[in-house]
């Protein structure tokens, strides 16, 4: 199509660029403000303590301790003949994530002491106080 200048317009005449950019500024804008923060899905956090579950078959109450690089940190008092739930603070493990308790029983010289034991993130550990605590086990699952 010709127009009164003698200019023939077509499709790629129809407007300058200029005119374009605050509408592709606006787009752009608007797309990243929609886009938000990425997470990632399949990093979880760390929980800051670690279940600890205590059966006392012992008729008497039994201090229970975390002994973690050669530091003794009491954790609470397992009830005689009961079951008992327990925080261990994971700031206790070192970088090996070892760690071993001690039980000693109130009104007695008996003390249960299990093996060191390995706890990853996620994982629980199970205190079983027999009757006898030189008897007692420690498992983590």
């Amino acid at each position: 199509m010709n127009r009164a200048d003698g200019r023939t317009v077509g499709r790629a005449d129809r407007g300058s660029g200029a005119g374009r950019l605050p509408l592709l500024f606006v787009s752009l804008m608007l797309i990243l403000s929609c886009a938000g923060k990425r997470h990632d899905v399949g990093a979880a956090a760390i929980p800051e303590k670690i279940a600890l579950r205590v059966t006392n078959h012992n008729f008497l109450d039994v201090v229970i301790y975390a002994v973690c690089e050669g530091q003794r940190t009491r954790i609470g008092v397992a009830g005689g003949s009961r079951y008992t739930l327990m925080d261990v603070p994971r700031r206790l493990l070192g970088p090996g994530q070892e760690m071993r308790f001690v039980g000693d029983a109130i009104g007695s010289q008996e003390r249960a002491v299990t093996e060191t034991i390995v706890v990853q993130p996620g994982q629980f550990i199970e205190l079983q106080l027999e009757t006898s605590l030189a008897r007692s086990s420690v498992g983590v699952y």
